[in-house]
Parts: C-alpha cells; structure tokens; sequence
C-alpha cells in the first residue's frame, strides 16, 4: 500500500512541484486548499476545499477520504504517514497585517494539532527566511556574523515573518508536547523554472535595487 500523504496548500506554486515529485515516488496524496489544483495534478489528486482557520474543518479534512469513488473503496479513519503544511499568505501585503497575522498563525496552529491528536507520526511545515527579519526591515539590518545560518536570532520587524517566527515555536512546542517528529523549513524565495531567467537577469543587471539601505544614507 502507498504511503499516505496530506499537503495543505498543495495548489500553490511550491506545492504543486512537491505534489508531482511525491506521485512520481507513488505517494497517495490529498491536497487541502481553497483553490483547484490545475490540470494534469488534478486528475490524480482530490482537493478537499477547507478552511483552515477552522479547527473543526481541519481534524474533519485529516480524517477524509483521499479519493471521491463510488462506493468508497478506502476505509475510512486511517491516519496518514505525514502531513506537509505549506497553506498561507505568501509574503505580506496580500491582505492586512492582522489578517496575515490571524490567517497563518491560526492555520498553522490548527493543522499542527490536529495531526498531532491523530497520531500523525511526521509533519513538515513551511517556515521562511524572513524569519531572521532582513527581507521586509524597515531600514537596514546589522549581524554579527555572516553568513547568517540557523543560529542568528531570529527578530523580524514584519508581521509576515513573526508568523513565521511563531509557527517554527508552535512546532516547538508540540513536538515536545507528543513527541512528533516536526521540522520547519525556512524556505527562500520560491521561483519556478520559467521565471529563473527574468528573476535572475534582475538581480545581476540592477543589484543596487535589491540591497537594504540606510535612511540616512538617502536622505543625503
């Protein structure tokens, strides 16, 4: 029997890659997300529309089916090999600040329990390097140390990386709490093979636009 695998934002660009690596290794998988996934993903995986600021609707997802047959041929209540939670606003701006905040604190929240009262045995989620607080700053930054690795602290001043500041201890959290195997992904830019070129032809023809300024240093 395949490996059974629930992906929450699975229809967004990172998850559609992870979605189509996993079913080439043939994974069972079950994406749970408000958008469809596009074609071809979606003639082999159902997408479970839910909210996931909803804590009912995400212990009812983890109990799903993973397909829509005629009769059901899965038996029902079986608990997945992981769960691979990447739903969220993507980066700021999106929506407000305290919707961002609300959204993918309280998500993040939801699906983490969840699968860890279901005795879901491993979860990954997706953290950011906005975590150490250099890509949204309100003005420069100074560390330490570089490069920056997973010791610097991490101290954002946007409410997109504080989100995922508070996800990575979540995580924390109930990993200690029911001995789960957790692991936050602090995950850089993601950029699709088509947008390789444009995106990096930016960075090296124009750097100047993309490097972290001191206030005073534009106000002369």
């Amino acid at each position: 029997m395949p490996k059974r695998i629930i992906i929450t934002g699975g229809s967004g660009k990172a998850g559609q890659f992870i979605i189509a690596h996993l079913l080439a290794q043939n994974y069972d998988i079950l994406n749970l997300d408000l958008n469809p996934l596009p074609a071809p993903l979606s003639n082999k995986v159902h997408t479970l529309k839910v909210d996931l600021t909803d804590n009912g609707q995400v212990h009812g997802a983890l109990h799903s089916h993973f397909h829509l047959t005629e009769p059901f041929r899965e038996p029902l209540r079986q608990v997945p090999d992981a769960v691979i939670h990447l739903a969220g606003y993507a980066r700021n701006m999106i929506v407000p600040d305290n919707e961002t905040f609300r959204g993918n604190t309280l998500s993040t929240y939801n699906v983490i329990e969840a699968a860890c009262r279901m005795g879901v045995p491993k979860i990954i989620t997706a953290s950011s390097l906005c975590a150490y607080g250099v890509a949204f700053a309100e003005g420069d930054v100074d560390y330490p140390s570089f490069p920056v690795d997973e010791e610097v602290d991490t101290n954002p001043m946007d409410v997109y990386g504080l989100t995922k500041v508070i996800g990575e201890r979540t995580a924390r959290s109930f990993a200690r709490r029911f001995g789960t195997d957790i692991y936050a992904m602090r995950l850089g830019a993601i950029v699709a093979p088509e947008e390789l070129r444009s995106r990096f032809e930016e960075y090296m023809h124009s750097p100047e636009q993309y490097k972290v300024i001191r206030m005073p240093e534009i106000l002369g």
